[in-house]
């Protein structure tokens, strides 16, 4: 399974010509939807985008074959190292404290990863 979301990233970012992915490996919490999940995505990236220049782009990836159907991931795609950097400072300074909130009440997010891509 792991795999098949780094190719899948892979093929994301050659797309999109980023630099930098960060994937959240999450599970959604009793009773909760990944609607819910998406709604909140969009407002975070919304808000994160409103900080500066450079923009985040935001994926939810949501299974449609699983062992664990209530496994999701999301995929933060990020124009550099340097903008990843901005943007998590700035969430821990709490500019989208409320929105982490709101994502704590729907999903729990365990592991993440940081990839530097390139395109070929």
């Amino acid at each position: 399974m792991r795999s098949v979301l780094f190719v899948l990233a892979l093929l994301i970012t050659s797309q999109i010509n980023a630099s930098t992915i960060v994937l959240w490996k999450c599970e959604l919490l009793d009773g909760k939807k990944i609607e819910e999940v998406k709604k909140i995505n969009s407002l975070w990236v919304k808000t994160v985008n409103s900080l500066g220049e450079y923009k985040v782009k935001s994926h939810v990836l949501e299974p449609i074959i699983s062992a664990d159907m209530n496994e999701f991931r999301y995929l933060d795609i990020y124009e550099s190292p340097i903008h990843w950097g901005q943007t998590r400072n700035e969430i821990e300074n709490g500019v989208v404290a409320s929105i982490d909130a709101q994502f704590d009440e729907v999903s729990k997010c365990n592991v993440t990863s940081l990839y530097e891509s390139e395109e070929s």
